[in-house]
């Protein structure tokens, strides 16, 4: 330590190295490296904004099917199918909670794809066995994503893209339609019952059961870098703004809600004649 001489406080020899400025900033620097530690190790997990707008409505709601588990992150879009407004939104429910629920009991050694497939399928059959077949079922979307790694399931309308420079979509859109056409065309099947499939199709759209029991999984993994943005949106924004103003809105250099704001104003000012009667959701990923 130090001592009184002469009634002035003087430093012993042991702690003079506190006065060399080099040694000052050497603390400085270790400090600095400390803190970026620290703040690295707790952004585990990826920035995101979303909006909804349900059917005949102008406003977004506020949209919440996004879960997180440690350093796991889940995002879910669906999107209800059929003609009556209410058994599309009790399907998209059903969905959504379903495999929250599965997302909550999923164990730490279940492999991500295995995750989303079985998810998938398990809440297709949950709307099967909570509504009528000729009511309506549920387009799903799903996005998994852990340790800057990404992957997906989606069955039906529910468009995921990646962008980084070029935007490019993940996922083909109504598998089930897509493998009727290539029946067509291998002569599999004649056009009088491709007319009849379709609409069993839009009647009871991916309830998880006959030849719906299909979903498209990701082959495999997604790794995201620093500007990597992920957008999943429902069928209907799809219909009203194309790929490459998705592309322009997510490569501006501007904050994340400024992006989510341009999305939703270019959706809205299409009109809103194409989108009665359905939902349009979309989430913004981005921050790995």
């Amino acid at each position: 330590m130090g001592e009184f001489e002469g009634g002035t406080f003087v430093m012993s020899n042991d702690f003079s190295f506190l006065l060399e400025p080099l040694v000052w900033i050497g603390i400085v620097i270790c400090l600095l490296i400390v803190i970026r530690m620290v703040l690295m190790r707790q952004k585990k997990k990826c920035s995101y904004t979303a909006f909804q707008i349900m059917p005949d409505k102008l406003e977004p709601e506020r949209f919440s099917y996004v879960y997180q588990k440690d350093e796991e992150q889940l995002f879910i879009v669906t999107d209800g199918v059929g003609d009556d407004a209410r058994t599309k939104v009790i399907a998209s429910d059903i969905a959504t909670k379903k495999i929250s629920h599965l997302f909550e009991q999923k164990l730490d050694s279940e492999d991500g794809k295995a995750f989303l497939k079985r998810a998938c399928f398990q809440a297709h059959r949950a709307i099967s066995e909570n509504i009528n077949h000729g009511s309506g079922g549920c387009s799903i979307g799903i996005v998994y994503v852990t340790n800057r790694q990404m992957t997906w399931v989606s069955s039906g309308n529910v468009g995921i893209y990646s962008c980084e420079r070029e935007i490019k979509q993940l996922n083909q859109l109504d598998i089930y339609k897509h493998q009727l056409k290539e029946h067509f065309l291998s002569r599999k099947i004649n056009p009088e019952k491709i007319q009849l499939n379709l609409i069993k199709n839009e009647l009871t759209s991916y309830l998880g059961c006959d030849n719906f029991k299909h979903v498209e999984i990701g082959e495999m993994d997604v790794v995201l870098g620093k500007k990597a943005k992920i957008l999943i949106v429902t069928n209907v924004i799809q219909e009203l703004v194309t790929p490459l103003e998705m592309e322009e809105i997510l490569n501006k250099n501007s904050h994340l809600e400024d992006k989510k704001m341009q999305l939703q104003e270019k959706f809205l000012q299409r009109g809103t004649l194409k989108t009665d009667g359905q939902k349009a959701s979309a989430i913004i990923i981005e921050g790995f």
